[in-house]
């Protein structure tokens, strides 16, 4: 009952994959942070869940990206690999639209992973919380499954 207000909330990894530091995302908008704090998954299957109870904010026109939002406000950017914007939407199934209320663990779209890395794409797909000011963090690495692993705890600062 006492740790009611220091409550810690989690965001389920998205991907299945390896989830590593942003500092190793191929991309220096993304590995020096200047979006924001997060965590990168390169990923290993090509499902791409929603990973909190949140509302879709934003759907890239390329279906590359998707802006979400936490019940509790948390804003995160999902960017599905590198520079990926020029595949203009091929290898991306979306299954959401805008300002569609998602629960943790519903489909946001099919990804063709194998097709895009055939285009020489980099698979790595930064997480990134773009009001990071707001929140304290704690992001763990290794090895991730979609809807069940933890890659990050927060609570607001």
């Amino acid at each position: 009952m006492f740790g009611l207000f220091n409550k810690k909330n989690q965001i389920l990894a998205p991907l299945s994959g390896e989830c590593v530091d942003l500092k190793n995302v191929p991309d220096d908008a993304f590995s020096q942070k200047l979006l924001g704090e997060g965590v990168c998954i390169i990923p290993s299957e090509g499902k791409l869940f929603a990973p909190f109870d949140c509302s879709v904010e934003q759907v890239f026109d390329s279906l590359h990206a998707y802006a979400l939002k936490s019940n509790d406000g948390l804003e995160l950017l999902i960017h599905v690999g590198i520079d990926t914007v020029n595949l203009k939407g091929q290898g991306f199934d979306n299954k959401v639209e805008l300002n569609q209320k998602l629960k943790a663990g519903d489909l946001i779209s099919n990804i063709d992973i194998d097709f895009i890395a055939s285009k020489g794409y980099s698979l790595h797909t930064p997480i990134v919380i773009m009001n990071h000011e707001n929140f304290k963090f704690d992001f763990k690495f290794g090895k991730v499954i979609a809807n069940v692993t933890d890659i990050i705890e927060y609570k607001s600062k």
